[in-house]
Formats: C-alpha cells, sequence, structure tokens
C-alpha cells in the first residue's frame, strides 16, 4: 500500500487515426483514388472538416482521411515521427502506430492487419477511417444520398454523485490533468464505458490503483484514468513517478515479480554486491516508491526500501543459490527470482515460433501459419539442444503470445541472440524465403544473422532467394540482442505449400535455421 502523499497528472498526446468500411449496398460504387466529385463531406461532432482539393480518397472501398484535419477537428494533439514514417494515437489505455505504406497496426504492441495502408497523398497524411470507430469508440456512419461521413465521439456525462464531494477530500495523491480530453472510465480498463472527459488543468484526488489505472475524484466526476496521464504531485516537486502494487507469480523455484509503472516512464538500475551476511540484489528505480514485496518469496531472505521522491532503491537479501533478474519495458519492471543457474557459458539462443491460439498468421493451401511455425521452431528447439545451446521458447504450443511478452521473454533471459519464424504470404504470386533484420539494436550483428540463416536457407530448401531486409517489426525492433525475423516460404503459394506441407521440407527448413545460428556463433 502506498503511504499517503499530494500528486500532480501530465501531459498527453491524442492522436487520432479514421476509418469507415463503406458497404456497396449503401453507397454504390466508389472507384479507388481521387473520389469523382468534391461533394463528399466529413462532418466530425457536427462540424465540416477541410478536405483536400480534389475530394474524399478510397482506397479498396475505403475512405482516407487527414489524421491532422480530424485531429484539430476533436481538439486533440497529433504526433508524427518523420523519420520513422509513423503516426502514433494514444487514448487512455490505448497506443496505436500506423506506418505509412504498410497494411498493420501495432495495437499496444499487437500487430494486426488493415484492409488499407496509411498513405501520403499531396503532402498529407491520409488514415482509414474504420480504425478510428473501431479503436477509440467514435460513432462512425456514411450517409450515401448526401454523400457525407459523420464522426461522432460525445462524452456523456455522469449522473450528479448524491453527495457533492468536499473540498477537504484527499486520496492517496492529488493530480492535475494536462490533456485536451482525458477520458474517465467507469471501471479500470479501456474495456469500460468511458463516462466524461476532463479538460486540461483539472485538479483531481487519487484515491486508489489497480495495475496502471487510477480511481480518481474530482468535482461531480468518480471513475478511473490511465496512470501515464497522471502527473503525481509529491511532497516537493511535480511529475513523480511509482511502482504499484505488484502481481506475483511462483512455478517451481522460480518467482516473478512485476511492478506496473504509474505516472510515467521508470528507468531502472539493477546492480548486486556481496557482503558479509549475504548477497544483496537492489533494484534502483527512478521513482518515489516501489510497492514493497516481503521474504516470503523463495530465495529472499530479506527486503528493504530506501531513498526519496526522485530515486527510491528495493534492496532483496538473497538466499544461497539464488538470483535475481531485472527488466523494464512496456510499462512494466519486472525481476525474476531463481535458483542460480550452474553456469556452463552456453550461449542463448531464443526461438520464437510465430503467432498461435487466437492468433493464426496467413493460411492458404488447408495450413495455417502458427502450425507450420511452431513444428518447425521445435524441431529447431531440438536440434540446437543437440548441439550444447541452451534454448528459450516463447511458446511451445498452441497459445496466444502478445509481442510486448515474447520481447521480455527475450530480455528476461539474456538472450544470446532472437530468432523469429515465420511463412510469408501475399497474393499467391509470390514464393521464396527471406530473412528481416532491424537495426536499432545490435544492428550490424543483426545483419550477420539475418545473412547467415538466409544463406542456409537457400541452400538447404533451394526456394527463391529474396534476400535480406529490414523490417520493422516489433519482435525484432525492441529486443535488445541480435535479432533476425525468418520467413521460410509463401503459404498461399501453390508450389512452396506443396512443399510446406511435408514433414521433410520443416525438419530441413529448421536445420538450415539451426545452421545459420550456429555459423553465426562460431
Amino acid at each position: 500500500m502506498f503511504k499517503r502523499k499530494k500528486v500532480s497528472v501530465g501531459a498527453l498526446a491524442f492522436v487520432f487515426v479514421l476509418s469507415l468500411f463503406i458497404q456497396p449496398s449503401m453507397n454504390g460504387p466508389l472507384s479507388d483514388g481521387v473520389a469523382q466529385a468534391n461533394s463528399e463531406r466529413v462532418v466530425v461532432n457536427g462540424e465540416q472538416i477541410d478536405i483536400p482539393a480534389g475530394g474524399l480518397q478510397t482506397e479498396n472501398g475505403r475512405i482516407l482521411v487527414p489524421f491532422r484535419a480530424i485531429s484539430e477537428a476533436l481538439g486533440i494533439d497529433v504526433t508524427w515521427n518523420q523519420s520513422a514514417r509513423q503516426v502514433t494515437a494514444q487514448d487512455g489505455g490505448t497506443t496505436a502506430v500506423f506506418t505509412i505504406d504498410q497494411p498493420y497496426v501495432e495495437q499496444n504492441g499487437v500487430e494486426e492487419s488493415l484492409d488499407t495502408a496509411p498513405t501520403i497523398h499531396n503532402n498529407r497524411t491520409l488514415i482509414p477511417l474504420r480504425y478510428f470507430s473501431e479503436t477509440f469508440g467514435a460513432e462512425v456512419n456514411w450517409d450515401h444520398n448526401n454523400q457525407v461521413a459523420t464522426v461522432d465521439r460525445q462524452t456523456q456525462q455522469p449522473e450528479p454523485p448524491s453527495e457533492e464531494p468536499g473540498s477537504d477530500v484527499e486520496g492517496v495523491y492529488t493530480a492535475t490533468t494536462t490533456p485536451a480530453n482525458l477520458n474517465v472510465r467507469s471501471g479500470p480498463g479501456v474495456e469500460h464505458n468511458q463516462i466524461t472527459g476532463l479538460p486540461s488543468g483539472t485538479t483531481v484526488e487519487v484515491l486508489d490503483f489497480e495495475g496502471q489505472w487510477a480511481q480518481i475524484e474530482a468535482e461531480n466526476v468518480d471513475g478511473w484514468v490511465h496512470s501515464n496521464y497522471l502527473d503525481l504531485q509529491g511532497d516537493n516537486s511535480d511529475g513523480i513517478t511509482l511502482l504499484g502494487e505488484p502481481e506475483i507469480e511462483t512455478s517451481g523455484t522460480e518467482t516473478v515479480v512485476t511492478w506496473p509503472k504509474i505516472g510515467g516512464s521508470v528507468d531502472i538500475s539493477p546492480y548486486e554486491n556481496t557482503y558479509e551476511n549475504g548477497t544483496v540484489f537492489s533494484l534502483r528505480a527512478e521513482a518515489a516508491e516501489i510497492a514493497m514485496i516481503d521474504n516470503s518469496i523463495e530465495g529472499i531472505v530479506g527486503v528493504h526500501q530506501h531513498g526519496g521522491e526522485e530515486q527510491t532503491t528495493l534492496d532483496m537479501t538473497l538466499a544461497d543459490g539464488y538470483e535475481v533478474e531485472a527488466s523494464a519495458s512496456n510499462g512494466y519492471v519486472t525481476a525474476t527470482i531463481s535458483e542460480a543457474s550452474s553456469g556452463g557459458g552456453n550461449e542463448t539462443i531464443l526461438v520464437d515460433a510465430g503467432h498461435g491460439g487466437r492468433d493464426s498468421g496467413a493460411t492458404g493451401y488447408g495450413m495455417t501459419e502458427k502450425e507450420f511455425v511452431l513444428d518447425v521452431s521445435l524441431h529447431v528447439e531440438e536440434m540446437l539442444e543437440d548441439m550444447g545451446y541452451d534454448v528459450v521458447m516463447t511458446r511451445e504450443g498452441d497459445y496466444f503470445v502478445e509481442l510486448a511478452e515474447r520481447v521480455s521473454i527475450a530480455e528476461q533471459a539474456n538472450a544470446d541472440s532472437f530468432v523469429s519464424v515465420h511463412a510469408n504470404s501475399f497474393n499467391g504470386t509470390a514464393h521464396g524465403s527471406e530473412t528481416f533484420w532491424h537495426p536499432n539494436h545490435n544492428a550490424e550483428e543483426s545483419r550477420q544473422l539475418a545473412q547467415s540463416i538466409q544463406n542456409h536457407l537457400i541452400e538447404k530448401l533451394q526456394t527463391h532467394n529474396r534476400g535480406i531486409k529490414e523490417g520493422n517489426f516489433h519482435v525484432i525492433r525492441e529486443t535488445t540482442m541480435p535479432s533476425a525475423l525468418v520467413e521460410v516460404a509463401f503459404i498461399d503459394n501453390a508450389a512452396d505449400a506443396e512443399r510446406m506441407a511435408q514433414d521433410w521440407f520443416r525438419v530441413l527448413a529448421a536445420e538450415a535455421i539451426v545452421e545459420g545460428i550456429d555459423d553465426f556463433h562460431s
């Protein structure tokens, strides 16, 4: 539980992304490209937005709209990354990142396909309208007779409370809001209804936390907001951050402690010292407070916290034979307490079988990508272990693993390299093998790893060589070790798929990946 303090609420960059599926039966045919006349209009909350000369753009039967014009109509901020050619939209606990000319969106770290890619036309960035409706709760309608698309995203004012909150109400913290319109929800999560919005500069009392969500109270308002948008006020400073009440999961002799970041980003500096009375693992965080754990966790014999509003250190005295690894990413700080490894000096390879569970990936000729890549990845695991490598898998069965969790598994394992296995698809005509890398971390090593795997794929499988390429995939962009993403072959191509269905081809694919990894580490 947190000690009582006062607190203040931070800035929110809110970007809206728009998309409306146009039913042919409602509006008749709309040709791709520039709409046929300038009669089409987009009306947002009753106000018509500015449409570029030439009328609305459409592609694949979808309306594309200028995201900046929409954002101005709704009174929100826009984030545009020129170097990455990306648009970012944030609302409460939802973050969506769109990349120009790429048919996917990354929502809270999970890549989802788009029917129509964002594009740039006449120096304006255009976004498909439907995705905005589905993701950020707007109601979007198309009036074919009048050629008007309407977007309504009005906040619903809550019923007045039975008792007006007094000015002397105190919570765990005090906070002030700075976003143009901070969503207040009926419960702790985006699945709960939005009940109102709070303008910039609103002072609220923070009553409680649940994960990264904060229960707040202000005049005529009682609800939940995402804590990333709270600028907490401490005794001596604004803008403080916290590590909230942790989730603790134990499996065997390993315990994973996960603290949610509250009030914004939190950097950590883990370190270890050995004293006469034992080894102490210290988790130093740029936070005013770290929610405490106790020494009932196996492997910990003592816990102590010290520090102030700008930096806090949690000291964990370890039992003999135990170690701790800590990492920070995606709004959380994680510490894993486990028995110390025997230290054989083997390199650790993270093998990531793409997709899984509810995410089948690409499909073709009776196969699913998730099944194919799991089969290949399990062969890779067995072969690498036979060669003396330590192997960590992101999944070993048909279940779904978030992209961010895949990255976290690799980071916690302190893997020496990361290889993600996939099957490709396009329109049935493309074929062959290709391997991707990203320059974000260990760029040259990642490129070499990709090239080594690609060379062996072509040699073993005799597939068309599509080469190695830079690819902006989450798992190879965010992992800090040398990383590569392998597209073995095209599941929707008749010739490739016929071979992919055969056990011998899957074994050969695994051998090629293993030999590529081994050559890289030699």
